[in-house]
């Protein structure tokens, strides 16, 4: 096993994601403590095959950014394949923005963030890059693994849905040498909004606070990792004393099931799978007919709407009207990577918590639901919010049209996903079906 860490929080200037609607940069500052890093775990089993696990202190990664850096990977030699790679974000609401999605623009309110953002994002596929490289090249611990999940009530389903899982995925490396701990990777998941609103101030935020907890106390490397956090909230959120709160807690479940020390063994050998599939609109963008329907709704939109940022979410979907470059469908990762006694499943996206309570109730076998793993380009809500519509779902009154006050417009979509027919619940193409059945084709292969 091989770990390395950087620090990557960036000077003043920086455009900061999260929050909007109007323009927020960084003023330079860091909460001590809880500075932006990105960690890169590298596993390898007995036969040599090679899993890279990275996770970095960002509100998101796009696509595009994604590929530019899972791409000089594999040209470099440092992983095999884009299935043996994971780029996870903790998705802190008081870290830079990255790449064009969600659209500086948009979300802002100023041209200028477009280019700063690109600036900064430019250096930061840079340090992931390096990053990766020294891990790579760094002597190796033999270690052994073990997995084990815990609890920690500390998310509130902001929907309604009832439920808010309350998992804490733990995977110990110790050392073969002497048997002390070496690393601990986990997991949980919740919205990291439990900093103060919109500050110019980075912060880790309790994800942060968990990992350093975790490292002062164990005197090991902590990585966090986070889960399907769509539609879930801190219960505690919008104070200092809340970071603290929610962090220590998840800290405490992590150190307790360390010092319990009842872990299954992972001993490989290592199998991992990706997928890509593409999620549809409500609308048919292939259809002119729907697309000048749609066209007209945003020209209204633009000329009469009192809300600046849905304004300028409805020029760009006319610039890309006009030049024939809307998106037709969400391209989607979807990634399995088999431990050998643990799997670990891995979705792109802002994926909603039914995702992960349907996945764990279907497979018995010991199973890590990651989500914000690889790229997030927007929410995947399921049925249950797409019928009814809000924040998640991508709509309000309309259900063809991104809907204003919701996640669709920071992230540039044209319409909500396609939900299935309220008689036909997981629709094989619909979003919900489309999603579950990779998850299924990869888990049972």
């Amino acid at each position: 096993m091989r770990i390395e860490s950087v620090d990557h929080t960036p000077g003043a200037d920086v455009p900061m994601g999260g929050y909007g609607w109007s323009e927020r940069r960084s003023d330079g500052s860091a909460v001590a403590g809880r500075r932006l890093r990105a960690q890169c775990a590298v596993l390898t089993d007995a036969s040599g095959h090679t899993v890279v696990l990275v996770r970095a202190d960002v509100i998101s990664v796009p696509r595009a950014v994604y590929l530019d850096v899972v791409t000089r990977l594999v040209a470099a030699g440092l992983v095999a394949s884009a299935a043996d790679f994971v780029l996870a974000q903790s998705h802190t609401h008081n870290g830079p923005m990255v790449g064009r999605v969600p659209d500086p623009y948009v979300l802002l309110g100023n041209e200028d963030d477009v280019a700063l953002t690109d600036g900064f994002t430019a250096s930061f596929v840079e340090t992931l890059v390096r990053l990766v490289t020294r891990a790579r090249a760094a002597a190796p611990v033999e270690v052994t693994l073990g997995y084990a999940e815990g609890q920690a009530y500390l998310a509130v389903n902001r929907e309604n849905l009832g439920w808010a899982p309350p998992d804490v995925p733990v995977l110990l490396a110790r050392r073969v040498s002497d048997g002390a701990p070496h690393a601990v990777l986990f997991g949980h998941a919740c919205h990291p909004v439990c900093h103060p609103f919109a500050t110019t101030t980075f912060d880790a935020d309790h994800c942060g606070r968990a990992s350093a907890e975790v490292e002062r106390r164990l005197g090991v490397p902590a990585l966090f990792f986070q889960g399907a956090a769509g539609d879930l909230n801190p219960a505690s959120m919008g104070s200092e004393a809340a970071v603290r709160l929610t962090g220590d807690r998840l800290a405490d479940s992590v150190v307790a099931m360390v010092r319990n020390n009842a872990f299954l063994p992972v001993d490989g050998p290592f199998r991992t799978a990706a997928e890509t599939i593409d999620l549809p609109f409500s609308v048919d963008l292939a259809d002119s007919a729907a697309v000048e329907r749609l066209r007209r709704k945003y020209q209204q939109r633009a000329d009469a709407s009192p809300e600046a940022g849905v304004r300028r979410h409805a020029e760009r979907m006319l610039d890309l009207i006009s030049r024939d470059a809307l998106p037709r469908a969400l391209p989607m990762t979807v990634q399995r990577l088999d431990l050998g006694g643990l799997t670990v499943l891995a979705l792109a996206h802002e994926v909603t918590s039914g995702y992960h309570v349907g996945t764990k109730n279907a497979h018995a076998e010991p199973l890590w639901v990651m989500a914000y793993a690889n790229h997030v380009d927007a929410y995947v809500a399921a049925d249950d919010l797409l019928w009814r519509g809000g924040y998640a779902a991508g709509w309000q009154d309309d259900p063809e049209i991104a809907g204003a006050g919701t996640a669709a417009i920071s992230y540039l979509l044209p319409a909500p996903l396609r939900a299935s027919p309220r008689d036909q619940p997981g629709a094989p193409d619909c979003a919900e079906g489309l999603v579950t059945g990779a998850i299924r084709r990869l888990l049972d292969t």
